[in-house]
C-alpha cells in the first residue's frame, strides 16, 4: 500500500499529526501506543515514498537552523537534578545496534581529531597561573576517552578549569576522577571560576601587552 500522489484535506492531515505526534487531536496527547501496534507502523513506514519529498534540501536546511536555534536557547539555561535524573533513568539499559555502536565510536573519534582546541577564558587563566607558578604543562592532554585542561608531567597532576555550566554533574566528574586516577594520576585540581577570575584579567592584560 502506497501513499505515494495522495492529498490530504486539513482535517484529515491534523488527525494523522494527532495520532502521530498528540497534536490536533487533544484526546490523542499522552496516549501510549503498544509494542505491537508501534511496530505495525514501524513496518507500515518503512521505504515509504512521502519522507524523500517531505524532507527536501530546503526542510532540512530549515529544521538544521531550527535546531540551532533550540541549542542557542538552552545554553546557561542548567537542568534540575530531576531532569537530569529522569534522563539518566531513561538512558540506564538501553541497547544499540552494532553499527549504531559504530557510528557512535567514530563520531567521538571525529570529536577528538580536532583536539588541541581553541582556549576558552577559564583555560586560558588556568594556563597563565601554571606558567606563574613556574611549572611546566602540557595544554589539553588526552587520557583515554577524557581530554584534560593541563598535566603537570613531573607531578603527575590534572588542573581543570570548571566553568559552573559545564561542571554541574558532580557524579559524572567523580567518574572521570577515578578514571585518570587509575590512569596513574597523582591528584586532580580543580578550579572554578571564582578561583581564576583574577588570573583571567591578568591573561588578558598579557595578551594586550599590558602588565
Amino acid at each position: 500500500m502506497s501513499f505515494a500522489g495522495c492529498h490530504h484535506t486539513e482535517e484529515v492531515k491534523n488527525k494523522m499529526r494527532g495520532n502521530t505526534y498528540g497534536i490536533g487531536n487533544r484526546s490523542n496527547r499522552g496516549r501510549c501506543f503498544s509494542p505491537e501496534h508501534r511496530a505495525k507502523i514501524s513496518k507500515a513506514m518503512k521505504g515509504h515514498p512521502v519522507s524523500d519529498k517531505i524532507l527536501t534540501p530546503e526542510f532540512r536546511a530549515r529544521l538544521a537552523e531550527a535546531q540551532l536555534k533550540s541549542a542557542r536557547a538552552m545554553r546557561g539555561c542548567p537542568l534540575s537534578p530531576e531532569h537530569r535524573a529522569k534522563i539518566s533513568a531513561s538512558q540506564k539499559g538501553r541497547k544499540f545496534s552494532a553499527r549504531t555502536r559504530a557510528l557512535m565510536a567514530a563520531g567521538r573519534a571525529a570529536y577528538l581529531a580536532r583536539w588541541p582546541k581553541p582556549a576558552t577564558p577559564l583555560e586560558l587563566g588556568l594556563y597563565y597561573l601554571l606558567s606563574a607558578a613556574g611549572l611546566v604543562f602540557e595544554r589539553q592532554r588526552r587520557f583515554g576517552r577524557y581530554v584534560v585542561d593541563a598535566f603537570v608531567p613531573s607531578h603527575a597532576l590534572v588542573f581543570e578549569a570548571d566553568s559552573t555550566y559545564w561542571h554541574q554533574d558532580k557524579e559524572r566528574e567523580h567518574r572521570r576522577d577515578g578514571y585518570l586516577i587509575k590512569r596513574g594520576i597523582s591528584a586532580i585540581v580543580h578550579l572554578g571560576e571564582r578561583d581564576l577570575a583574577p588570573w583571567i584579567v591578568l591573561a588578558r592584560r598579557g595578551a594586550n601587552g599590558g602588565v
